[in-house]
């Protein structure tokens, strides 16, 4: 474990103002000169967030064929795609055109400001762009609905966008149940963190559509149409923060006990375990979040933080050899509907694989 590793902690310090999602960033986000800089997570997915926000026609990653699907970020790792798309924002506006964001200079700022900015959306394209929208939900509900697939929520989230594809039908309107990038590829999480941010925008346009009268370009929306839609968006809505909450709690709740394990562990592996402690806490703060006004951004630092807790307790099991035993019997554990720790942080955040070296 090195000095840079432990940088790690610094994020935490504004962890607040995650929630945000907009604040800028705590330390430089690129490379600099063939560079890492700091490249902290946190600050790493609020410049994808903020890039994903603006309209290519700006200089964002935000293309008519959907947001930019980065890689993950990694913690003191900047991706030379995440890079490359600062350095033709930057260009694109004007700016110093250096691939990296700093924090408090003009490129942090201009972020913010353009994502800010009101552009065309489903507000401004009569009932093409709301069409098109809601279409995208439905796609977003299946593809969710099969990741789930066996479970109850699962065959919930089928019958959702079957429900909004067939009112569509029904007044002519062919679905195409349309997928952004990343959709499929996404973790769960961020498929359920999708759902919310969407079908938020969708309730909000679909009421005041109501409310203010339909004046669609094409008049192929009507309130008869739009109210059973709305209707599944909200239990839409309603099942995706039930089963994002159900899930955090049963994570926090197993690392509880794992945290509790890890601290009765002795012997001359102590900074692998005090990383391990850190990396649990910090995983069950962001866990924790119940509300943020960017889901998607907040899902995407929490499957970065799932990536560095698996990494971190590989390192303890390794380091502490039969000691481990105990660690590595606990992520295995069924628990929570038969699902063990290292099973829900694989479906649900998108850790990924458990190392080979920490199976044995």
């Amino acid at each position: 474990m090195s000095a840079d590793d432990l940088d790690y902690t610094r994020p935490t310090r504004s962890d607040k103002k995650q929630s945000a999602a907009l604040e800028g960033v705590n330390g430089a986000v690129g490379i600099r000169n063939g560079a890492q800089c700091a490249n902290f997570l946190v600050d790493q997915n609020t410049v994808m967030f903020l890039l994903n926000s603006i309209p290519s026609t700006s200089g964002g990653s935000l293309f008519p064929t959907g947001p930019t699907l980065f890689k993950a970020a990694r913690n003191g790792f900047c991706d030379p795609a995440l890079s490359e798309a600062i350095r033709r924002f930057q260009q694109a506006n004007g700016l110093k055109a250096g691939g990296v964001v700093d924090p408090g200079v003009p490129t942090s700022a201009r972020l913010r400001a353009l994502a800010h900015a009101p552009h065309p959306d489903s507000a401004g394209r009569g009932d093409e762009g709301l069409i098109q929208d809601i279409d995208t939900l439905a796609g977003v509900l299946l593809i969710t609905a099969g990741k789930m697939s066996g479970s109850t929520e699962g065959a919930q989230f089928s019958a959702m966008s079957l429900e909004i594809q067939r009112s569509m039908a029904q007044s002519g309107i062919t679905p195409q149940v349309t997928l952004q990038r990343g959709v499929i590829g996404g973790t769960l999480f961020e498929n359920l963190a999708q759902i919310e941010a969407l079908g938020t925008l969708l309730d909000a346009l679909i009421s005041g559509a109501i409310v203010g009268g339909l004046s669609g370009a094409t008049g192929t929306l009507t309130e008869a149409t739009l109210r059973p839609i709305r209707g599944t968006i909200r239990r839409a809505l309603d099942l995706a923060r039930r089963v994002r909450s159900n899930a955090s709690g049963a994570v926090v709740e197993a690392l509880g006990k794992m945290a509790q394990l890890a601290g009765q562990t002795k012997g001359a592996c102590g900074p692998e375990v005090q990383v391990l402690l850190f990396q649990t806490s910090f995983l069950t703060s962001l866990l924790m979040q119940r509300t943020s006004s960017d889901p998607r951004g907040l899902a995407r630092n929490i499957a970065g933080a799932s990536r560095e807790w698996l990494s971190a307790f590989s390192a303890a099991v390794l380091c502490l050899d039969d000691g481990g035993i105990p660690l590595l019997g606990a992520a295995r554990a069924a628990f929570a509907g038969g699902m063990t720790l290292i099973g829900l942080l694989q479906q649900f955040l998108g850790a990924g694989e458990l190392p080979q070296l920490a199976r044995t």
